[in-house]
């Protein structure tokens, strides 16, 4: 999420606190970059206002896109433009609606899906069963899919003692067999990072 960047729009007396994101605009094959502001009380606007299913609609039409095709000719109005050689697509239409759905729990102080899946990890290891492990999975396909490798926080790491957790046994991680050492160093893994976060609350700032 960290190309989102805090913004806020007043309402009478009321401050309502948003974040935006660049997004491209396709007016008959011709783009621009432009910001998709999200608001915490789940208004969307670029630039009109309009709602979760707007923004989807939008997606499907092509009318607001993540993506553009090489040869079309992209604008940053008042500034610059250019014609695109080559691209490559970080955030799909169906990820940037999750990350939207991500931002708008963030900012009305509600768990994110990363937060809710690293619960449902909680969860799984203290009743280690496969109603808890398939809440678990769930959970982490509910997270916008180019960020499903970072909820740990660690990029060497990728999710992977997480996805050993997801994983059924018998089950591959990259093309390579989960084996119950896997396991042991996943659930040591979790139990030092329950360690870590105590010890951060217990110190004083």
């Amino acid at each position: 999420m960290g190309t989102w960047r805090h913004t806020y729009r007043i309402e009478g007396e009321d401050r309502i606190d948003g974040r935006s994101h660049p997004i491209f605009i396709n007016n008959g094959g011709y783009y621009f970059l432009s910001t998709l502001v999200v608001f915490a009380d789940g208004r969307l606007a670029c630039p009109e206002p309009f709602d979760l299913d707007g923004l989807r609609e939008r997606l499907a039409s092509g009318q607001l896109t993540t993506e553009v095709p090489p040869g079309a000719r992209v604008s940053l109005t008042g500034l610059a433009h250019w014609t695109v050689a080559e691209q490559t697509s970080h955030v799909t239409a169906e990820g940037l609606v999750l990350e939207v759905l991500d931002q708008i729990e963030a900012l009305a102080g509600r768990p994110t899906s990363s937060q809710r899946c690293l619960q449902a990890a909680e969860d799984f290891l203290a009743h280690p069963d496969e109603a808890h492990r398939d809440a678990l999975r769930a959970a982490y396909l509910a997270i916008p899919a180019h960020e499903r490798r970072y909820v740990l926080g660690d990029m060497d790491l990728k999710d992977r003692p997480l996805r050993v957790l997801i994983t059924a046994p018998g089950g591959e991680i990259d093309g390579r067999p989960v084996t119950p050492k896997d396991y042991a160093q996943a659930t040591a893994y979790f139990a030092e990072r329950k360690q870590w976060a105590a010890a951060r609350e217990s110190t004083p700032e």
